[in-house]
């Protein structure tokens, strides 16, 4: 009797509609009542293989087949009768070009894209494929390389090989190993946001707090150094219980550190990896990319915006050594750096091309990923004079903070302007620079004693040429002023030992955050952290002087200052007039109104007392006026009696208020 059963066959890698790419093991079933004889693989029409032992499967090639093109993938199955029937699945290799550059996961894979416009083959190697070169040939669109591999899934590590010899990590990588690593494929944004009711804060309502993850936590305060974005959490409801809104953030792009074979400075300020977070900030639970949305998920919810400092001036040290990016697709364009650099050099490092398109879209990329995925109020960018003294930084620059203006109408994008030009502001198109003078000539006058400059002084304060206050974010102290030489101001005033450091150290905050701008506290300054600033252990900020009676009595100073602005229109957001200045005495007073609000600020820089009710301070205007504000009152760390608590002078005659006026101190009085 003859058989007449026909055999069964089915697919089993594949799905009708699936994606393709590079190299596919295919694989079926089949089975018969008698014996399966062969089962042959067929791309539309074409033999591919015929396998006759169980498990049955062929690998594919599509490495040079074109994008945008759908394949038939069948499966003839027969048995040893003759019999046969077929399973069949249409399948498509995508069209790459509209794809976004990098990694992204879709269906059954992963899309890979890299510009590499010198290149003759880019494999793309990975734990998919155990890395073999010659598996996976991505294709070439005017200089992009394009591919999609099915094996391909989240956590898989990756490079792209170029010209068969040079590896390379994926630029727009969103994880790395570490900063001389593989790129990681990220997971699809599952990150259950919880601030859809979040809104940035007016600019003229921020006070910053800015810091530095890995050393911010960890050194007497019972949790691991170096610090990472998990135990930062823990440090959120401290930072908002000194009355800020604002966090700052130190870069935190992937950077050379005790993995690279030529680590540098772990400060965040030579990046190897633009999209990639650095990875020592992972407390290993979850990705650094997790927990760093963590943290801005939870600083919204506590009433704090996140804004972060990035780097776009320079990419780490030349040459190759520790910047993969450094002739990245094997041409050095005349020892240029190859195709994301012109021989352009900083003090710190390369500078990018900014006259090429790809480089300027590259960054504007970037800090749009900041800006949207990780839902941050704003961006610092670093050394933007830098920036705009190469050649095509200044338009690129302003096109694309432009940009980023148009498209998060309510993010604030900072420059660091240094050396100050207004124009960075009026016509960089950024919405507020970094004010460094008015730390400089405060210190200065406050060293200075008696031979305090005091139109140094009132340059500090007035801000240059900004036509808002809010075009500058202002302080006593940042991370670049207690480094490279310089120390935290109490340091630079004599020691938290010394009693006029921490008089000092009071006053200079108190004008900071009693001045026109935008307050910023560096880290660790309002409780009299003293040394300077570095990334180690040594230099990390000490929590032991949060709690000790110096560090708690310069912390209420500050609590109580930012308070006062939270309560004065005038501070926040009024005009300056100056009322007075004795050169003699050392003396100077401003006067902030809004409306009905006006402030009085006296600062003392000499060393006298002037009790009694006798020093006399023109106050601009007449009226009853109550103090509001002594930073040489004893809970801040001065002395009973030394400011006018109880006492509500009236403007006499001649125009003045008379005051005590303690040493080294800022008052504020407050017209009734």
């Amino acid at each position: 009797m003859s058989d007449t059963v026909d055999p069964v066959v089915t697919i089993t890698s594949l799905n009708d509609q699936d994606a393709v790419g590079g190299r596919v093991d295919i694989a079926a079933d089949a089975s018969d009542n008698v014996a399966v004889a062969e089962v042959a693989f067929y791309k539309d029409d074409t033999l591919v293989k015929s396998d006759t032992e169980s498990p049955y499967s062929a690998g594919f090639d599509f490495n040079a087949d074109a994008p945008d093109q759908t394949y038939q993938i069948k499966v003839v199955a027969k048995d040893t009768s003759g019999n046969e029937s077929t399973a069949a699945v249409e399948v498509r290799k995508p069209k790459h070009s509209f794809q976004p550059p990098g990694s992204t996961l879709n269906g059954n894979g992963v899309f890979f894209k890299v510009w590499a416009p010198h290149a003759n083959k880019v494999a793309l190697i990975g734990d998919f494929n155990q890395w073999d070169r010659s598996d996976h040939l991505l294709w070439n669109t005017g200089g992009w390389w394009f591919g999609f591999e099915p094996g391909a899934n989240a956590g898989h590590k990756y490079k792209y090989a170029i010209n068969g010899t040079i590896d390379r990590p994926d630029p727009y990588g969103r994880q790395m190993e570490h900063s001389a690593g593989a790129s990681i494929i990220v997971s699809k944004d599952t990150f259950n946001w919880t601030d859809g009711q979040w809104k940035t804060p007016r600019f003229e309502n921020m006070i910053i707090y800015e810091l530095h993850v890995g050393t911010f936590v960890g050194k007497n305060d019972g949790q691991d150094y170096p610090g990472n974005f998990q135990n930062l959490l823990t440090k959120l409801d401290y930072i908002k219980g000194l009355g800020v809104n604002m966090i700052e953030i130190l870069p935190v792009h992937e950077t050379p550190g005790p993995d690279h074979p030529n680590p540098t400075p772990y400060l965040g300020y030579a990046p190897t990896g633009l999209f990639a977070i650095e990875s020592s900030y992972s407390s290993r639970n979850a990705p650094s990319y997790q927990e760093l949305k963590a943290v801005v998920d939870a600083a919204h919810s506590k009433g704090l915006g996140v804004i972060m400092d990035v780097v776009y001036n320079h990419f780490s040290t030349n040459g190759g050594r520790d910047n993969w990016y450094w002739d990245y697709d094997g041409d050095s364009e005349g020892n240029d750096g190859g195709i994301y650099f012109d021989n352009q050099h900083t003090q710190w490092g390369i500078a990018p091309d900014w006259d090429r398109n790809e480089v300027r879209d590259y960054i504007k990329q970037n800090c749009r990923y900041w800006l949207n995925e990780f839902h941050l109020d704003g961006l610092r960018w670093d050394a933007t004079t830098e920036i705009k003294n190469k050649p095509g930084g200044w338009d690129a620059m302003r096109d694309i903070v432009w940009s980023m203006r148009q498209e998060f109408p309510s993010k604030i994008m900072i420059c660091e302007n240094l050396p100050y030009e207004s124009e960075m502001v009026r016509s960089g198109n950024f919405h507020s620079g970094w004010w460094v003078e008015l730390h400089h000539k405060i210190e200065k006058a406050f060293k200075a004693e008696t031979e305090a400059n005091l139109s140094d002084v009132r340059h500090g304060i007035n801000g240059g040429d900004y036509a808002d206050s809010t075009q500058r974010v202002i302080f006593a102290m940042s991370h670049d002023e207690c480094r490279n030489g310089n120390a935290y101001l109490i340091s630079e005033f004599g020691g938290r030992g010394s009693w006029h450091a921490h008089a000092k150290s009071r006053a200079a905050a108190a004008i900071s955050l009693l001045s026109p701008g935008i307050p910023m506290i560096w880290q660790g300054e309002e409780f009299a952290q003293d040394g300077w600033f570095d990334d180690n252990y040594d230099h990390a900020v000490d929590w032991k002087y949060e709690r000790d009676s110096d560090g708690w009595k310069m912390k209420e100073l500050y609590k109580h200052t930012i308070q006062l602005r939270w309560d004065s229109d005038a501070i926040r957001r009024g005009s300056l007039e100056w009322t007075h200045e004795d050169t003699n005495n050392k003396v100077v007073a401003f006067r902030r109104d809004w409306g009905d609000d006006h402030i009085l600020v006296v600062i003392n820089f000499s060393p006298t007392n002037f009790t009694n009710r006798s020093y006399g301070v023109r106050a601009g205007l007449d009226g009853q006026w109550t103090q509001v504000l002594c930073s040489q009152d004893a809970r801040f760390g001065g002395w009973d009696g030394a400011g006018n608590a109880f006492y509500e002078p009236t403007v006499q005659a001649d125009g003045k208020l008379y005051l005590n006026v303690p040493k080294f101190s800022v008052i504020a009085m407050r017209r009734k």
